[in-house]
C-alpha cells in the first residue's frame, strides 16, 4: 500500500485511505517495531539517527537565522530518508530477497502506468508538469491532472535512474527475467516520459546515462579516454560552433516551443555567458555566483547562522552549492558522508557489473542536483530504495510469480 501510494499516484488521490502516505508510514513502522525491531539496530540506521540527530542540534542551536523554505526542506528530507532505508534494510535482514523482487515487479507495474498517463497528461497541457511545478495553474486544473495520476517533478526527476538499470538487463540476458523486448520497450517509455514531461535538466543528464551505460563497464577505460577527449574538444573548438550549432537545432522546432527555447537558451548563453538576461539558463548560472558570494560570508558555519538581509532564496534550485551555502561545511560534509556511507553499504553485494551501474544511476539521480532541487518522496524513495534493490530482481528467475508482458517464461 505504501508503494502504490508513493508510485501509482491514479490510486493514492481518488482513493482516500490509499492517499494518506502518513498513515501508511506509520503502519510500516510500528509493524517494524513489533515483528522485526532489530532492523533499526543495523549500522546505516544508527548513522541516520546520529545525523539526524546532530543535524537538528545544529538547526535548534546554530543555524537559528535559517529561511522557512529551507528549514522546511530540511526537516522532511529527514522524516523521508529513513521511509525507503528501513524498507531496504528490512529486506536485506531478512534476506527474503524473492519477496524484494516481487515487489520490484509491481513498483515497475507501477511506473509503466504513471509514464502512460503522464504522457496522456501531456497531450492535454505540454508543460503541465513544469506547470504544476512552478504554481503557474489553478487548484482545479492541478487537482485534475493528480487525478487522471500524471506523475510531477519528484517522478520525472527519478525515472533517469531506471535506464541504466534497464541497460544493464538488456545487455545481461542471464541475469534477466525479462524478455529483451520488455526490457528495450520500458527503456522506450521512460525515455518518451522524460522528454514530454520537459525539464531540460533530465533530458540532458539521460542523455550522459545513456551514452555511459551503452559503453559499460567492460569499456571503462574507452569510456574514460572519450570523457577526457570530449572535455578536450570542448576547449579547443571555438564556441561560435557550439552556439551556431544550438541555433540551428532550435530552428529545428516551432518558434516558443520549448526545445526552441531550451536551444535557443543554450546558444544564447554560450554567446553571451554571465552577460544574458531572461534566458532560463542565464538565470540558473546566475544563482551559482549568488550563492558562492553568500558562502564565504560564512564557509565554515553556513549562511543560516547569520543574520543578513541577502535574500538568496533564487539559489534553491542548484541543490548541492544551496546546501554548501545554507548549511555550510559543518553541515554540508556530514550530509555528503552520510550518502557516501550508504552507497558503500549498497555496494557489499552486488557484482563488479551491476555496481558500476548502480553508482552511474546514483550519480545521475545526484548530478541533477547542480542544475535544480531534489525533492519529493518519489526521487527519494528510488534512491534509497528502489535502484539498489534491483540487483534483487534476479531471484525470481524459476519463480512461478509472473507478470506476464514482462516475463520471459
Amino acid at each position: 500500500m505504501l508503494l502504490i501510494n508513493v508510485f501509482l499516484p491514479l490510486f493514492g488521490v481518488n482513493i482516500p485511505i490509499l492517499g494518506s502516505h502518513n498513515l501508511w508510514i506509520a503502519i510500516w513502522f510500528m509493524s517494524l517495531l513489533i515483528f522485526k525491531p532489530k532492523v533499526f539496530y543495523i549500522k546505516l540506521v544508527f548513522a541516520y539517527i546520529l545525523f539526524s540527530l546532530y543535524t537538528v542540534f545544529l538547526l535548534y542551536y546554530l543555524w537559528t537565522d535559517m529561511d522557512e523554505w529551507n528549514m522546511n526542506l530540511l526537516v522532511r528530507e529527514l522524516i523521508i530518508f529513513i521511509q525507503p532505508i528501513t524498507l531496504f534494510l528490512y529486506f536485506k535482514y531478512t534476506k527474503d530477497y524473492k519477496g524484494l523482487a516481487i515487489l520490484l515487479n509491481w513498483v515497475i507495474l507501477f511506473i509503466i502506468i504513471t509514464s502512460i498517463l503522464s504522457i496522456y497528461a501531456t497531450q492535454i497541457n505540454p508543460l503541465y508538469a513544469r506547470h504544476i511545478t512552478g504554481g503557474r495553474i489553478d487548484g482545479n486544473q492541478y487537482m485534475f491532472f493528480k487525478r487522471i495520476g500524471a506523475g510531477g517533478y519528484s517522478f520525472a526527476a527519478s525515472l533517469i535512474a531506471f535506464i541504466p538499470i534497464g541497460i544493464y538487463y538488456y545487455k545481461n540476458k542471464l541475469d534477466s527475467i525479462y524478455l529483451k523486448k520488455s526490457i528495450l520497450l520500458f527503456i522506450i517509455l521512460l525515455v518518451i516520459t522524460i522528454f514530454q514531461l520537459k525539464f531540460f535538466a533530465n533530458i540532458l543528464m539521460v542523455s550522459i546515462g545513456v551514452i555511459y551505460a551503452v559503453l559499460g563497464d567492460k569499456n571503462l577505460k574507452k569510456t574514460v579516454f572519450i570523457g577526457i577527449v570530449f572535455f578536450i574538444m570542448v576547449l579547443i573548438i571555438p564556441k561560435e560552433y557550439y552556439f551556431n550549432f544550438f541555433y540551428k537545432m532550435a530552428s529545428n522546432f516551432e518558434t516558443e516551443s520549448f526545445f526552441n527555447d531550451r536551444f535557443n537558451d543554450l546558444g544564447e548563453y554560450i554567446e553571451f555567458g554571465g552577460e544574458l538576461k531572461g534566458s532560463e539558463l542565464g538565470v540558473r548560472a546566475s544563482r551559482y555566483p549568488l550563492l558562492f558570494n553568500a558562502f564565504v560570508k560564512k564557509p565554515i558555519t553556513g549562511f543560516a547562522s547569520i543574520k543578513s538581509p541577502e535574500d538568496i532564496s533564487m539559489g534553491g534550485h542548484l541543490y548541492w552549492m544551496n546546501k554548501l551555502t545554507v548549511l555550510g561545511l559543518i553541515g554540508f560534509i556530514p550530509y555528503i558522508i552520510f550518502h557516501v556511507f550508504f552507497i558503500r553499504s549498497s555496494l557489499k553485494n552486488f557484482d563488479k557489473e551491476f555496481a558500476y551501474y548502480y553508482l552511474l544511476s546514483t550519480f545521475l539521480l545526484l548530478g541533477l542536483g547542480l542544475l535544480k532541487a531534489l525533492v519529493g518522496v518519489v526521487f527519494w524513495y528510488v534512491y534509497f530504495f528502489i535502484i539498489p534493490s534491483m540487483y534483487y530482481i534476479r531471484h525470481l528467475k524459476g519463480s512461478k510469480f509472473r507478470l506476464n508482458f514482462l516475463r520471459t517464461e
